[in-house]
């Protein structure tokens, strides 16, 4: 048999069309490692940039992945407390909540996978599975057989029927793709792939066999689907979307993120190629010699050049205004990508801030954010999941009772440009850090276990003391630390960062004096130590 022959693994068009976006989120998802394997299809190579060059480049770019970042912290928002199962869910399900796919994971963890897969990829698939039965065998229920959740991620079905039956679009084939590890001998494993097909009452297992012809899918396996001794009549699948375009079709709910953590990449690359290059002098000498003469040079401090009266010898220093643009550049990315991800919590405002109370509630399912919805969509797919357990252990037909997340995370369109302006507030350091915290603690940004005290040890671990030249850490227990305030100079402050610098304002940044007394003069102008911008029980005292 050819490889031909079996069109089993053939995938839908549809499942085509989402494989270019669902690469690029999934290679951003491995992080550092797989986008560096990606090379030039998302770092493409410069004009005229040498070979060696570039894999230098390649190899020297690191991925800030806030894409990753952004979907796990949306996703963990519903989950801020455990998945509630009513009391409507019969005692036997309850009991499956701490082993709900078989191999000991519980419906929290669970539901994480599936909310972040749903999110990077648009959708995300359950199937309801159970060990096959003889029909002349007492049923599962008192056999003590139990079902379980395995989880499909988009990638992996790779085609799809369905019809119209009363009303409603009924799922008739599902084919999926599965790949394992398995022993081939007491130490040796080999990759297996294997395609199942799903259909109502009955599924098909085909494994891909080498051949002399070269290989093809082979039937290795076929079962019945019974539960309560009778054949299924439906397939207990459950998809669940966070930005559906399609039966069984789904774009990444954060692709725009995707796009600019890519251009991040890019120009964080850039950055770091450009900051070499700074950092690298080029010496530059000329009437050292004619064109007939070979001049000798030996570079070092021990070494004396003697040239012509008008020889000239000097270093080559670059300005550092492309270093602050690429730097300007990346902050306003990472803006942008926070922005996308703070719009997911946005709900609207329905009927104005002037509409009543009754207009309000509604209005209420136009009011909720993307989240929330989402939240309702996991929601859903979690109860036809226990339904479909509930069949399986003769409970009956919608029998798996209700479950709740939580969902009280949404904000106001006023409340997101409430935090903006907390923003601009902090920016101009007209309120502290701590209190710029406990705001946005307050309107469900930060999580409840967030420790203003803690987050501050952890910044001052991230720049320690003697990290930069000529700091030492006597000079900063003196009183400079990390986020004391230099006090006010045409028109401004600055705030003590990490490394012994002051944060950029104006286009510039000062350096910390010896004394810690005094910033640098930079623009002309020097600031003197203001006000500890943190408590002084932290040790950041003010030096004034």
């Amino acid at each position: 048999m050819s490889s031909k022959t079996n069109p089993v693994a053939n995938p839908t068009a549809a499942y085509t069309a989402m494989l270019k976006n669902w690469k690029l989120v999934d290679t951003l998802w491995g992080g550092t490692d797989s986008m560096r394997a990606a090379g030039k299809v998302y770092l493409p190579q410069m004009p005229e940039e040498p070979e060696a060059a570039y894999k230098a480049r390649l190899h020297q770019s690191v991925l800030t992945n806030i894409y990753k970042d952004t979907i796990e912290k949306l996703v963990s928002k519903p989950l801020k407390q455990p998945v509630t199962l009513k009391d409507d869910v019969p005692d036997k399900l309850q009991l499956l909540r701490e082993n709900i796919d078989g191999q000991a994971t519980d419906i929290d963890v669970f539901t994480q996978q599936i909310g972040e897969s749903a999110m990077n990829h648009g959708l995300t698939h359950i199937l309801v599975d159970y060990p096959p039965q003889d029909p002349n065998e007492l049923h599962a229920m008192q056999k003590n057989v139990q079902p379980y959740a395995v989880h499909y991620e988009a990638t992996q079905v790779i085609g799809w029927k369905s019809k119209v039956v009363d009303g409603k679009r009924m799922l008739t084939q599902v084919r999926v793709l599965e790949e394992s590890h398995e022993d081939v001998n007491e130490f040796e494993q080999q990759l297996v792939k294997r395609i199942r097909v799903l259909e109502p009452g009955f599924y098909r297992v085909y494994e891909y066999k080498d051949t002399s012809e070269g290989g093809d899918w082979v039937l290795v396996d076929s079962h019945e689907v019974m539960a309560g001794g009778k054949t299924l009549e439906f397939i207990p699948w459950v998809t669940v979307y966070s930005n559906k375009k399609g039966f069984f079709v789904g774009e990444p709910a954060m692709l725009d993120v995707a796009h600019l953590n890519v251009t991040h990449w890019q120009s964080d690359s850039d950055q770091r190629n450009i900051l070499h290059v700074a950092r690298v002098p080029i010496l530059f000498g000329s009437g050292l010699g004619d064109e007939e003469s070979i001049v000798k040079l030996s570079i070092g401090a021990t070494t004396f050049i003697r040239g012509q009266i008008s020889s000239d010898l000097k270093y080559v220093e670059h300005s550092g205004k492309g270093i602050e643009a690429g730097a300007k550049d990346l902050e306003l990315l990472v803006e942008r990508m926070s922005t996308l991800g703070l719009n997911m919590l946005v709900r609207k405002q329905p009927g104005g801030a002037s509409a009543t109370a009754t207009a309000r509630t509604l209005d209420q399912s136009e009011a909720d954010s993307p989240l929330a919805m989402f939240a309702r969509e996991l929601e859903n797919g979690l109860e036809t999941m226990l339904d479909y357990f509930a069949v399986f252990m003769d409970y009956g037909e919608d029998a798996g009772g209700t479950v709740e997340l939580f969902k009280d995370f949404s904000l106001t369109q006023r409340d997101s440009e409430d935090i903006k302006e907390l923003g601009n507030i902090r920016a101009r350091m007209d309120i502290s850090q701590k209190t710029y915290w406990q705001e946005l603690k307050r309107r469900n940004l930060l999580s409840d276990d967030f420790d203003a005290d803690t987050e501050i040890d952890m910044l001052d671990l991230e720049h320690p003391a003697g990290t930069n030249p000529g700091i030492t850490e006597e000079e900063l227990e003196a009183g400079n630390a990390v986020g004391d305030v230099a006090g006010e100079a045409e028109g401004h402050t600055h705030t003590l960062q990490g490394n012994g610098f002051t944060n950029i304002v104006d286009g510039h940044r000062h350096t910390w004096e010896p004394t810690g007394t005094e910033t640098s003069e930079a623009s002309g102008h020097t600031h003197p130590l203001g006000e500890a911008d943190i408590e002084p029980d932290t040790g950041n005292a003010d030096t004034e």
